[in-house]
């Protein structure tokens, strides 16, 4: 639920990882098929992220759902901003 630290999900394969209050430096490093969800629009990404815009995703909506199932106050619905890097 609190801030993660730098280097979060770092040459990670696959998988979601949500972030309730942001990230420290470099999130994303040599990531591959993965998606890190923010909750609160991120201030600060590496360049080499491109903001592709604002689009529906059924996967999110699911997973705000279950994140509200299991008692964690997200706001998260399907229609995000996604950033590719």
């Amino acid at each position: 639920g609190g801030r993660a630290g730098d280097d979060i999900g770092a040459r990670m394969v696959a998988g979601t990882i949500v972030l309730m209050r942001g990230a420290g430096a470099r999130p994303g490093v040599a990531m591959r098929r993965g998606s890190l969800v923010y909750v609160r629009e991120p201030g600060d990404l590496p360049p080499s992220y491109v903001d592709c815009g604002v689009s529906e995703f059924s996967w999110l909506r699911l997973l705000g759902v279950e994140l509200a199932r299991l008692g964690v106050s997200s706001r998260i619905s399907g229609r995000a901003r996604r950033f590719m890097g």
